[in-house]
Formats: structure tokens, sequence, C-alpha cells
């Protein structure tokens, strides 16, 4: 079975400083798309004709955010 999505470990630092407050996709380790919403990523990913499937979609938290995490 071949795999559709590879993971590859990226800096959530880097991320964070440069697409920090959006949506982004990404797939080995690099950023395709993004977009300030949901919409005006899924608009890039459909403009650059980017196949859907092997892509990670995921909201990265602006910068000087603090997220608390409980069990």
């Amino acid at each position: 079975m071949k795999r559709l999505v590879s993971i590859k470990a990226i800096s959530y630092a880097k991320l964070q400083r440069r697409y920090g407050g959006k949506c982004i996709a990404r797939q080995d380790g690099k950023v395709l798309a993004s977009g300030a919403t949901y919409r005006e990523l899924l608009r890039a990913i459909r403009t650059r004709q980017l196949n859907r499937q092997a892509l990670i979609i995921g909201y990265v938290s602006p910068k000087d955010a603090v997220c608390i995490y409980a069990d």
C-alpha cells in the first residue's frame, strides 16, 4: 500500500514567526499554501492545483499565544 502522507519534523517556532495566526497546508516539511482563514487556504490550494489528499492542513498559533493543555 502506497503512503499518501509523509510526516517530517518542522520547527514550530519558525512556523509561528512566518505563519502565526494563519492556516497552512504542508507536505514533506514544506509549507505549500497559507491563508488567513480556512476558506482562503482552500482557495490558495485550488489556485496552485495541489493534491489535497497529500497535504497536512493545520492552524499555526500566533507567536505570542499562550496555550494550556490539561488532562
